[in-house]
């Protein structure tokens, strides 16, 4: 029954436990804002935080879906995501080194984990599954 749920529900605007509103661009990222305020936690979707990451001979910019603050203070970025490409892969190591920098956590979230608490949640992209010279680029 989920996973028809998930499928309908295309984009659109979120009315999250505080009153704000937010852009949804899939089911997926819908299920994790009901998650996420199911489990009380401080969130932000589409923030202004730009990780710069180079593909296909270009520099490019990523945006993580999520900025989440946990009970204890720890911040975390997320990515939800149906299938992992390799872009997305490519985007995953830069975000990580961001974030090691920034004494931030990084997940990308399946659809299983969407209903996991942050802290659970641990990013499963190894650096070595991409086959990629990267350069590397100043991430602050």
């Amino acid at each position: 029954m989920v996973r028809e749920c998930v499928r309908r529900v295309g984009s659109g605007y979120y009315e999250a436990k505080d009153g704000n509103r937010h852009w949804f661009q899939s089911g997926y990222e819908y299920e994790r804002m009901q998650a996420l305020d199911e489990l009380g936690l401080v969130w932000w979707k589409n923030t202004k935080l730009r990780i710069p990451y180079f593909f296909e001979g270009r520099i490019r910019q990523y945006t993580p879906d999520f900025f989440v603050i946990g009970e204890d203070g720890t911040i975390y970025l997320e990515e939800v995501k149906g299938q992992l490409t390799e872009q997305d892969k490519v985007k995953a190591i830069y975000a990580s080194a961001f974030c090691q920098k920034n004494s931030v956590i990084f997940s990308f979230l399946r659809r299983k984990e969407l209903k996991t608490h942050p802290k659970d949640c641990q990013m499963k992209i190894e650096t070595r599954e991409v086959r990629l010279r990267l350069p590397v680029l100043n991430v602050n």
